[in-house]
């Protein structure tokens, strides 16, 4: 709909031409992850656009720092942004301070809607709602029951197809191989990966055998966002609060054997 409103919109102007129309359909928060966006920017350095228009400063971006860091280039680039929402245009050098009070508030809201976010997920992990109790791995599948109360639930159950494999590399290991030696081991064999790959890497493997869901435990929030700009998981070296819930499905392996 968006798409088709700006087509018309710019084709009631007789003097203007139609470069392109940029969609991203992911967050604002980084403008270096759009690549629709840096493909535009892309043109604006090479003197192709003189004219972008977008429906609101937040649509534009959610980083500050990232945004008054974009409109002074496009300034000095001599190319005219204009928010239909906020009727302003960044050629004039006096709304950069009211630009930095609507940037800093997508930024905030954006914030905000992060944090209820995460209090969503690990409400889901507290009570033991969370979807990820029962998202399956290789060995698994998703199965929907009905319990005697007639609740419909969801829960894990063997493949046995891949729970097979899954023991076998359990006791390669065991057996003192290297990941290399089992991943050429199923190779022989043409045992496709999950992926359904014909090689196993080593790091499939590892995670595999470090996997806690083959015991029939699951451990929650094994990764974390600190930074909500950057968006980018890392590893949860007790940071912040992990959940680990036991026997939540059958094991394929003992768990002293994990």
């Amino acid at each position: 709909m968006q798409v088709k409103y700006y087509r018309k919109y710019i084709k009631r102007h007789i003097n203007w031409q139609l470069v392109g129309i940029y969609v991203d359909q992911m967050s604002a928060r980084t403008i270096h992850k759009r690549k629709q966006f840096q493909r535009m920017m892309k043109l604006c350095r090479e003197n192709k656009i003189d004219l972008i228009i977008t429906k609101s400063i937040k649509r534009f971006g959610r980083n500050t720092v990232d945004l008054l860091k974009t409109f002074r280039e496009l300034r000095s680039l001599q190319v005219e942004v204009f928010f239909e929402l906020e009727n302003m245009y960044i050629s004039d050098p006096k709304t950069e301070l009211i630009f930095t009070i609507y940037a800093s508030m997508a930024q905030q809201e954006s914030e905000n809607l992060s944090q209820d976010i995460k209090w969503g997920i690990h409400h889901a992990f507290r009570t033991g709602t969370s979807k990820l109790l029962v998202r399956p791995c290789y060995g698994y599948r998703q199965k929907t029951i009905q319990n005697k109360d007639n609740t419909i639930i969801t829960k894990l159950v063997i493949y046995e197809q891949e729970a097979v494999i899954v023991r076998q590399i359990f006791k390669w290991k065991d057996e003192g191989l290297s990941l290399r030696q089992i991943s050429k081991l199923l190779h022989g064999k043409n045992i496709p990966s999950p992926t359904g790959k014909p090689t196993w890497t080593a790091e499939t493997i590892n995670k595999l055998l470090h996997n806690e869901k083959y015991t029939g435990n699951v451990m929650l929030q094994k990764t974390y966002v600190p930074d909500m700009l950057k968006a980018k998981q890392v590893k949860n070296d007790k940071y912040v609060t992990a959940y680990y819930m036991k026997n939540m499905h059958e094991g394929i392996i003992k768990a002293e054997d994990n």
